[in-house]
């Protein structure tokens, strides 16, 4: 079985790396596609959260985020369905950040036996990308044993 782990935020990069899964994803044989948000909002001692009753606590700002994650991972999933992805092999996600966000995408596939991470690039300049790093980046260098997708 082929595990994806799709690692999401509410960028429009992130949202072509889902519709390049929605792409690929139905004509691989038995798929799985977990759509992940690792979100600032939730408390760091909550576990993974299901987005139908996931809490975030503080102000309003995190309450918005949990609105735009919940709807956008709603979104993908609807998205892979139209795409021809069995519901059945369909999971949404969110997770509050622990060691940084990089960090906490290549534990969740590590953890989940997930083969494949995907992520949307940001398009940073080389210069911008080399002193400020990025998500995408970090994955690639420190994903052992995974095959990781960047999408621009």
């Amino acid at each position: 079985m082929i595990k994806i782990l799709l690692a999401l935020d509410l960028s429009p990069h992130s949202r072509r790396a889902a519709d390049y899964v929605a792409q690929i994803a139905p004509s691989l044989k038995d798929c799985q596609v977990t759509a992940l948000v690792v979100s600032s909002g939730i408390p760091y001692g909550a576990q993974q959260l299901d987005p139908s009753d996931a809490e975030l606590h503080g102000d309003e700002d995190q309450v918005q985020e949990k609105e735009e994650i919940k709807a956008l991972l709603g979104e993908i999933k609807e998205l892979l369905i139209k795409s021809g992805l069995p519901e059945s092999r369909i999971e949404t996600r969110i997770k509050p950040v622990g060691r940084g966000v990089a960090l906490d995408i290549i534990d969740e596939a590590h953890m989940g036996d997930f083969n494949t991470v995907v992520v949307g690039r940001r398009g940073l300049s080389k210069v911008k990308s080399l002193l400020l790093g990025s998500i995408s980046s970090t994955i690639v260098e420190k994903a052992e044993g995974l095959t990781v997708w960047v999408v621009e």
